[in-house]
This record gives structure tokens, sequence and C-alpha cells, in this order.
């Protein structure tokens, strides 16, 4: 089975390289991209198994990152992640995140195994099989706000 290809879209360079980080302990190839429009170009040219995008970032937000993705690829799993936002809260935007057509939602800061947990769910969620384990991180932190 060919590794799962993951695109993480953040424009926070520190959670994107602790999100890969926390990944590369599984049977996946990670991308990265820091804003809504580099997500859904790269999504575009290299059509990833699965998304991870946080919701609370500049122009265009998060959502408007979900909903384009969603109406190019109505079966994709999409992990909406958030540490809240300077107009909401996390649990009001994660909300939205899943309105706007997230498959799942995911707090920060998130720990490995919560991370892996909300990638296999989605997947499962859209007839994938889950990620499986290469070796964990031993050293990975939970991914802040």
């Amino acid at each position: 089975m060919p590794p799962v290809r993951i695109l993480v879209i953040d424009d926070d360079p520190f959670v994107l390289r602790m999100t890969t980080r926390m990944l590369s302990g599984f049977d996946c190839v990670t991308a990265t991209a820091r804003s809504g429009p580099e997500g859904i170009e790269r999504f575009r040219r290299s059509l990833p198994d699965l998304v991870i995008t946080d919701v609370a970032m500049p122009v265009p937000q998060g959502l408007e990152a979900i909903r384009t993705l969603r109406e190019l690829a109505p079966t994709l799993p999409i992990l909406a992640i958030s540490g809240g936002g300077w107009l909401t809260n996390c649990a009001d935007l994660l909300e939205m995140a899943r309105r706007a057509g997230a498959t799942d939602s995911l707090a920060k800061p998130f720990t490995i195994e919560q991370l892996r947990t909300a990638v296999s769910c989605c997947l499962i969620a859209q007839g994938s099989a889950p990620m499986p384990r290469r070796q964990p991180v031993a050293d990975a932190q939970p991914v802040p706000d």
C-alpha cells in the first residue's frame, strides 16, 4: 500500500514544522502550504489523500479554503485545526469548519496520538484505511495555539 499523501496548510511556520514532524512517524508523505491560496494550488498540483488546514489564517481564511477544497473534491478528507482566533473561540471556529465541509476537527495544542486518531478517523470516514504507524516520534511536542 502506498503512503498516505497529506497536505498541511497553516500560516504559522512552527505549527507546520511540528505537524509535519508528528506525521513523520506514520506511513505518509507530507507537503505544506502557508496560506489558503497556496494550499489550494498545491492541492490542484498534487491531489493529496488528506488535507489538514488551520481555520484562523489571514485572507482567505481557512473556512474559505475548506469550502473551495470541498467544491474541488467532494470526498476529500479534510481535518480542520485551530487554537482559536481573535474574533471567536476555538470551539466556535471548529464548528464553523465542520459546517463549511471539514470531515473532522482538532483543537490546538494537540498530541501526536490525537493527531493520529483524527487523521485515521478522517481517512476511515472517507472510505480509506487508517494511517499505519512506522515508528513513533518520541520527542514530538504538542502543537501550540
